[in-house]
């Protein structure tokens, strides 16, 4: 179960991945981006993941209320 997230932005690299064009190959570049990584993440009971996301879901709630 994840439990923290952090935002991470990945540059753009220039011939990054290869790609099969018949029997040659081709490379091709990577944009980069933006997006969440996984800060925290820890194994737990079903009981406890179903107690943790309906906790997750009321605090989601109580914040888009203000």
């Amino acid at each position: 179960m994840v439990l923290e997230r952090r935002p991470a932005e990945y540059p753009s690299r220039s011939k990054a991945q290869r790609a099969r064009s018949g029997r040659r190959s081709k490379f091709q570049d990577d944009p980069g981006g933006a997006g969440y990584e996984i800060a925290k993440e820890v194994i737990v009971c079903m009981t406890c993941a179903q107690e943790h996301q309906a906790k997750e879901a009321a605090r989601e709630a109580e914040s888009m209320d203000l």
